[in-house]
């Protein structure tokens, strides 16, 4: 009986750990997602000099890359105005690598509703099992266990990302990168894209902390 219970203290961690980090997903992918804050962050942090865009564009330029991401819109392109002449804001390949964002956002939702699913399954789950099992194995499973292993690790990997992100951002970014996208469209050249132009380093270091 103390196999099992162990077995199912385990397994119920492990659905809280995933529980807490699809749900981070889910709200990071939300905030990348605001129109208002991403305007926000593109007064603060973008230059844009380089591609001749003034700041007055970034306004429709905030709003076409969310809309996008949404999954409202079906392209981020957009019009604006580069050293006087208008002309379409982002290249192929600027397109193709926000192509992949998206979908990496709507998984992220995805992942965020399946997270709340599985911890409504757990506690319905764990009414059942005080229902029909033997207060000793109740008492074995000890639930407050495995949601403190579950807390234990996720703020653990989260402490570590955070030393690791303060240590060396660039290196963070990059390997986060290298996990989440199966080609290298996210490698882009400031000099002469507009995507990273919007969004240098401390543009994401904002969202980051």
């Amino acid at each position: 009986m103390r196999s099992k219970a162990f077995v199912i203290r385990v397994l119920l961690a492990f659905v809280l750990v995933f529980c807490l980090i699809a749900y981070l997903a889910g709200s990071l992918a939300a905030i990348a997602i605001d129109s208002d804050r991403m305007l926000q962050k593109m007064n603060s942090f973008s230059d844009t000099s380089l591609s001749g865009v003034q700041p007055q564009e970034y306004p429709a330029l905030s709003s076409s890359l969310t809309e996008y991401l949404k999954g409202k819109a079906d392209t981020p392109q957009v019009e604006v105005v580069k050293h006087g002449q208008s002309a379409p804001a982002f290249s192929q390949k600027e397109i193709q690598h926000l192509e992949d964002i998206r979908g990496l956002i709507a998984l992220a939702n995805s992942l965020r509703y399946t997270a709340l699913g599985l911890a409504a399954m757990a506690i319905i789950a764990f009414f059942i099992i005080r229902k029909t099992a033997s207060p000793e194995l109740i008492g074995l499973i000890k639930p407050q266990k495995a949601l403190s292993l579950s807390l234990f690790l996720f703020f653990g990997a989260a402490l570590v990302l955070a030393v690791w992100g303060l240590i060396d951002f660039n290196s963070l970014f990059y390997a986060f990168h290298r996990v989440l996208f199966r080609n290298d469209l996210w490698l882009l050249d400031a000099r002469q894209d507009l995507l990273l132009q919007l969004m240098p380093e401390d543009f994401f270091v904002s969202y980051a902390l």
